[in-house]
């Protein structure tokens, strides 16, 4: 973080969570989300601005390497994706000769495909008995996990 202190990045189906000593201090939801990128060891995330703000805000994330920060953008990109969209891009533009940035593309099923496809199986109900259960997580940014 701004002090210097090392931060935890966690990235799920709800979004990208920040941890402090196993303690989540910030979320960042896949919708808020606007783009994903890194440059050298830094990771960036530029969020989707609320009713009240009037910009995008763009937040950095600086990392032990060159690969962790690539592998950290990549598995976002296929979060993100997997999660918000409802079919994956197909990207037909023509080449360019001297074409700046990553070419990856996720290319599997979205969770809205998945879905549907898994709503199309005809199957019996499951049979099992539900027990209550007790959640451990505590969270600083007052939002559930």
């Amino acid at each position: 973080d701004l002090d210097g202190v090392d931060i935890m990045l966690g990235v799920c189906s709800n979004g990208l969570m920040v941890y402090k000593d196993k303690l989540r201090i910030n979320r960042f939801p896949w919708p808020k989300v606007l783009k994903v990128s890194y440059k050298r060891s830094s990771f960036f995330i530029k969020i989707r601005p609320s009713e009240v703000e009037q910009y995008e805000s763009a937040i950095g994330f600086k990392l032990p390497t060159y690969k962790a920060a690539k592998k950290l953008w990549k598995v976002c990109v296929e979060h993100h994706t997997f999660f918000r969209l409802t079919s994956s891009e197909m990207v037909t533009t023509p080449r360019k000769f001297l074409a700046l940035g990553s070419k990856f593309r996720y290319s599997g099923r979205t969770q809205a495909q998945t879905r549907q496809a898994s709503s199309l199986i005809d199957r019996p109900a499951p049979m099992f008995q539900r027990s209550s259960s007790k959640r451990n997580s505590r969270s600083l940014d007052g939002g559930t996990l």
